[in-house]
């Protein structure tokens, strides 16, 4: 009687482990997935090519920035002579 009660009581302990195992694992691979989707798409975002407008002329100001077609750069100012793009 006594070795089916601890054989009993081994495979609920074996059962419970083995259950709390899969279980955290597949919250990890859940985790682990949206991580990886979040880097691949900051990286997309990253490596896209595109133009944008550059100033050969601007004025300082705090509390704009402007894009310095010289450097491809941003500066604190407001650009007042359109010269091209930058490419990015």
């Amino acid at each position: 009687m006594k070795k089916k009660l601890f054989f009993v009581t081994g495979v609920a302990i074996l059962t419970v482990a083995v259950s709390a195992f899969f279980y955290v694992n597949k919250e990890q691979n859940a985790s682990n997935t949206l991580f990886n989707a979040n880097v691949e798409a900051l990286a997309n975002e990253e490596s896209t090519t595109g133009q944008a407008k550059c100033y050969i002329n601007y004025k300082v100001m705090d509390n704009e920035r402007c894009l310095v077609c010289v450097t491809c750069s941003y500066k604190n100012g407001r650009g007042t002579t359109k010269s091209g793009v930058c490419k990015y």
